[in-house]
């Protein structure tokens, strides 16, 4: 992977999967500022997949469970991720984490790309 930090990426970068089954993406972040809440923006064919649920993951973990809206809009998934402020922190620390998890499944067969 030849990315400039800071970045963004999907993890794995490709999956093959069948029709009657699903899957999750996982959306890094490299080498991230410490922050507090993060707007995600993913694009995907709504034609070929569809969408189940979106879980905040180890970027946004604190004592207490972050704050998520999704919005899925046929094509275009906005995720808005707060982390909640706790006795330790109120940001996370940066770094090299997983900001979501995206899990979905195939409604159609051939290629797709998020």
């Amino acid at each position: 992977m030849d990315l400039e930090p800071p970045a963004l990426f999907f993890h794995p970068q490709e999956i093959q999967t069948n029709l009657d089954s699903s899957f999750s993406v996982q959306l890094y972040g490299l080498k991230l500022n410490p922050a507090a809440a993060a707007h995600l923006d993913v694009r995907y064919d709504w034609g070929s997949v569809q969408i189940d649920s979106v879980v905040a993951d180890t970027f946004f973990q604190s004592e207490n469970d972050p704050v998520q809206i999704v919005i899925d809009e046929e094509g275009t998934l906005d995720i808005f991720i707060y982390l909640l402020p706790d006795t330790e922190t109120d940001q996370n620390g940066g770094g090299t984490w997983s900001l979501a998890t995206i899990y979905m499944h195939p409604v159609s067969t051939g290629e797709s790309e998020l």
